[in-house]
């Protein structure tokens, strides 16, 4: 089973790179289309893919390097400056704290970060009850409301999937800010990733139980 989803990290909010999974322990990276290589796989912890910090940075033009007395990963390219501790939660990003989606890890010597599904910053949705076009914001809890005309809901969702499209921003990102919007960013439901390319959420496997598939 194939996915194919389109991240970011939280922290950074400076690229979109890719992500395949042909199975659980095999999970590619791209960037501008190009695969990333590792010196050590990616993996999932906690339905989160972690990458490895320099391999990710270094491909970017980023320099880094591990400040052993203070346990500390520095980062830097041009006027960018990123520190972060492992199993954290906040980077410093030129002397700002930022939330970052999951814990930096620490595993076989390096240093793993999360990657997460980007966000528009805006887009089209409708009001369930009324069928009504609101402008749903990245970050912002309720909507904005518009005066787009439609005569039945059919014709209000194919308004918003076509100013969506304009936008770039596909059904799945839709639903995530959706969600977001009303139960917090930082929860499951705002990630796309958690979406079909229909908007509908996705069934989480079962957890292995020793059996092949």
């Amino acid at each position: 089973m194939k996915r194919l989803v389109r991240g970011s990290f939280l922290f950074l909010f400076l690229f979109l790179c890719s992500m395949q999974t042909a199975a659980a322990a095999s999970i590619r990276i791209f960037l501008d289309d190009k695969a990333v290589s590792f010196a050590e796989a990616p993996f999932i912890e906690n339905d989160r893919v972690l990458v490895p910090m320099r391999g990710i940075l270094e491909s970017l033009g980023y320099s880094v390097a591990w400040q052993e007395e203070s346990k500390t990963v520095l980062a830097e390219k041009d006027e960018i400056q990123i520190s972060l501790h492992p199993d954290e939660k906040t980077a410093i990003v030129n002397g700002k704290a930022v939330s970052i989606d999951a814990p930096a890890k620490i595993r076989n010597g390096r240093t793993f970060v999360p990657l997460r599904s980007s966000l528009p910053k805006q887009c089209y949705s409708l009001l369930l009850d009324t069928g009504n076009v609101v402008i749903l914001k990245r970050g912002e809890t309720g909507y904005y409301k518009t005066d787009i005309p439609h005569t039945s809901k059919e014709e209000a969702r194919a308004i918003v999937e076509e100013y969506n499209r304009k936008l770039g921003v596909t059904r799945a990102q839709e639903e995530a800010v959706k969600g977001g919007s009303m139960f917090g960013f930082d929860k499951p439901i705002a990630d796309p990733a958690n979406y079909d390319a229909q908007g509908q959420p996705l069934k989480r496997r079962e957890k292995d139980r020793g059996d092949a598939r």
